[in-house]
């Protein structure tokens, strides 16, 4: 999906670069990177787990500290 986002920025002349648009957004995270898939598998499969069946109406944010900025 990123590497399509990237070609479209390009193709609109939002970013000049390949890799600038995702650069640009991953300095908005605290973390400093965007996520990969190991990133969220702990806590997906924790709720795919009877570990988290009596966990109810929660917001899980595995986004980095994105939102904190």
């Amino acid at each position: 999906m990123w590497e399509e986002v990237d070609r479209d920025l390009m193709a609109i002349g939002a970013a000049e670069r390949p890799g600038q648009a995702m650069e640009e957004f991953a300095a908005g995270i605290l973390k400093g990177r965007v996520a990969n898939p190991r990133d969220i598998t702990g806590t997906t499969t924790f709720l795919a787990s009877a570990d988290s069946d009596y966990m109810t109406g929660q917001i899980v944010m595995i986004d980095g500290g994105m939102t904190l900025v």
